[in-house]
């Protein structure tokens, strides 16, 4: 057959209209079909398959002035749970406020080795390169020499102390010799061969067609520096001399002949776009990198400021996320966050709750304790093709909100399905949607309603770190800044079906045992003097007596160490079961943080006090007879003389409408009956017991 005037540059081989390659289009057709539309083993990700960046904005956990204040001068512990890069610890402590001045703990932990071994840039100066040899190594080192005798499987740690500020590492003893090989540049790997292997993965030809659907997001200045950036990987403004960077980065590279990261890995992804676009850059204003140079670094002098003021300790740990409870302390966190392990596809919602709500600290301790998960792929796996399907006719919300920012011009751009302008809208009509409904029906799946009920954790309705949907566009069209804001978005990053929930530990649902010994008291357990005891038996219905014993627990920990207080079962309820599992015993110090301590060694003691000699009796309801659980608890206390100001609370629930309270003490003996009294003696304690505390009523 002739050739045709126009030469189809979709021939395949066998086509029976044209013999030759093609150069130009047909009418009505495309001169090739990108990469990302027909797919092939090229759709999938490309590069290796680590996140040593992260892929959403970082976070201020705390947020302290809209919790617990500015003023707040409480403790506080933090765990990032499942942490990838350390952005967010970064962003937290910089962002106290001034007048903060108490310690604070940082737990980070992350299953992967690479990640707690931390990076920086793909190259590094020589002199960056001998500080990680000359006074990091030694530290390590030190470590490995002593333990070349321990099993690979044996898990060490080891604390450094700087001032008032310290870290501690917990890792097996083959991840101390893996980190000891990460301060080391592999043999072979010069700064030519490192740019071989890493430009092999972020400008391979295969992925040409998907550098170029990124780019067609990008606006033209920013096209240059991401080019830029793909050949050289150094986060550096663009027109600083690039000479000293020479050395190959060890954190990076463990072999010499592999990129670890994905080749659509950008660190501009982990800090929020809008902060980072707003950041000068002095004369060259559209100098995206160079402008999230001067943004990091701008964090990282306000973290390292926070620290040259503050007492702070740090721990990492190199664990899978499900195995941290058996490492960390009930009870003791204000903050927990886990990225996504909440997804489907790692833990899981319920699963991260039945772990992490009970590390928070209790309500009645702080109530803003939270515990923050991220839903990144719920509204995906949600979603119906019915729901794709709707939103993509002419006349859907979703598409008329599209063409307010992406209006269609006649300046003769291809309207055809592969054409760019087509592209950005099918790309744009994801970003305007609204997902709510999407992901109400995948919380009505998972029974979010019910967690509190079976888990532990209950679900916050106000949102006081983070919103829901932070990042939603939130202008509408035509408002100022609402195209900057559609822009910044439509670059990529984040889809905006990122969807954050925060939960809280719950009250507790169980009869409470404390007992709070006098300083000068004999020790009740071989290690510790004070602990918390749950056992069987339901607290009362209603709020004011269902919270009466935590509110107990709490008062006293707060007024002095001279107190005891302890509750148990009345004679209808369940027997006391002495076969608690490991971890029901918890301990409270001297700080009222709560750690967990072994039931056996003080199961003895409690059945003195309470009068039981094994599971099967139950608890006495004599309260005044000289051989009941208070005279002997006191005694066992060592409070010899009734005149010295000790006391002791004993609550027995006795129906699902009344509480029975008895204050015993020297001066004072009372006692009451009904809901309302529960509130009456919160005033009583305040005003008797404890002048000035304030009341908890």
């Amino acid at each position: 057959m002739a050739t045709p005037d126009c030469i189809c540059a979709n021939w395949r081989s066998g086509s029976a209209d044209c013999k030759e390659v093609g150069r130009y289009t047909c009418k009505n057709c495309l001169l090739v079909v990108p990469a990302f539309i027909h797919g092939g083993e090229t759709q999938v990700q490309f590069g290796g398959t680590k996140y040593l960046w992260g892929n959403v904005p970082s976070l201020d956990v705390l947020q302290l002035r809209s919790n617990e204040g500015n003023d707040y001068k409480g403790h506080l512990r933090l765990l990032f749970a499942a942490s990838g890069d350390f952005r967010n610890v970064v962003k937290s402590i910089a962002r106290l406020p001034e007048g903060y001045k108490q310690s604070i703990d940082v737990t980070i932990n992350d299953r992967d080795i690479d990640i707690v071994a931390r990076n920086y840039s793909t190259l590094i100066r020589k002199s960056d390169l001998e500080i990680l040899q000359q006074r990091i190594r030694p530290l390590i080192e030190d470590i490995c020499k002593k333990i070349e005798g321990k099993l690979p499987s044996t898990t060490l740690a080891k604390t450094w102390t700087f001032g008032q500020r310290s870290m501690r590492l917990v890792l097996q003893k083959s991840s101390w010799d893996k980190l000891l090989a990460y301060l080391d540049t592999p043999d072979g790997l010069t700064m030519e061969r490192e740019n071989k292997i890493r430009a092999a993965v972020t400008l391979t030809e295969s992925r040409k067609d998907y550098r170029d659907r990124h780019l067609l997001f990008q606006s033209n200045y920013h096209r240059i520096a991401k080019h830029r950036y793909w050949i050289d990987g150094l986060l550096l403004p663009f027109g600083s001399p690039r000479d000293d960077f020479k050395e190959p980065n060890p954190t990076f590279f463990q072999t010499a002949d592999t990129w670890p990261i994905r080749d659509n890995g950008d660190p501009l992804n982990g800090w929020s776009s809008k902060e980072v676009e707003d950041t000068s850059s002095g004369p060259a204003r559209n100098d995206i990198y160079g402008k999230l140079f001067y943004y990091v670094r701008t964090e990282l002098r306000g973290f390292i400021l926070r620290l040259s003021n503050s007492q702070i300790s740090f721990c990492l740990f190199q664990e899978d996320a499900s195995e941290l409870p058996n490492h960390l302390e009930t009870g003791s966190f204000s903050r927990i966050e886990v990225s996504n392990i909440s997804d489907g596809g790692y833990l899981g919602i319920h699963h991260t709750v039945h772990l992490m709500a009970p590390l928070l600290q209790s309500p009645l301790v702080n109530p803003h304790a939270t515990l923050i998960t991220l839903f990144m792929n719920a509204v995906e796996e949600k979603m119906t093709s019915a729901d794709q399907v709707a939103s993509m006719t002419p006349h859907s919300p979703e598409t008329k909100r599209v063409i307010k920012y992406l209006p269609p011009t006649n300046n003769g751009m291809s309207m055809g399905r592969y054409s760019t302008y087509i592209i950005k809208v099918l790309a744009a009509r994801d970003l305007v949607a609204t997902y709510d409904h999407i992901f109400k029906r995948y919380e009505n799946d998972l029974k979010f309603s019910e967690m509190a009920q079976y888990l532990g954790g209950a679900v916050k309705e106000n949102h006081t770190i983070i919103e829901k949907w932070p990042f939603r566009l939130k202008l509408q069209p035509g408002e100022l800044g609402a195209q900057e804001e559609f822009d910044r978005l439509l670059c990529g990053g984040v889809s905006g079906k990122e969807r954050f929930r925060g939960h809280s530990a719950l009250l507790p649902s169980k009869t409470v045992m404390t007992i709070l010994c006098p300083p000068s008291a004999p020790s009740l357990t071989p290690h510790e003097q004070d602990f918390v005891f749950l056992v069987g038996g339901s607290i009362t219905a209603g709020s004011t007596t269902k919270e009466g014993p935590s509110k107990v627990i709490q008062l006293v920990a707060q007024m002095n160490e001279r107190w005891l207080v302890y509750f148990k079962p009345a004679v209808t309820d369940a027997p006391l079961a002495w076969a608690q599992p490991k971890g029901s015993l918890i301990c409270v110090n001297k700080r009222a943080r709560l750690q967990e301590c072994d039931f056996f060694r003080a199961k003895s003691v409690l059945q003195n006090i309470l009068g039981s000699s094994h599971g099967g009796e139950r608890a006495s309801s004599d309260f005044d007879g000289p051989s009941s659980p208070s005279s002997r608890a006191m005694s066992l206390a060592g409070i010899t003389d009734p005149t010295t100001p000790h006391g002791m609370i004993v609550a027995m629930p006795q129906t699902r409408e009344a509480i029975y309270l008895k204050v015993l003490d020297a001066t004072l003996t009372r006692e009451y009956s009904g809901n309302e009294d529960v509130c009456n003696f919160w005033g009583l304690a305040e005003e008797e017991f404890y002048p000035g505390l304030r009341s908890r009523g």
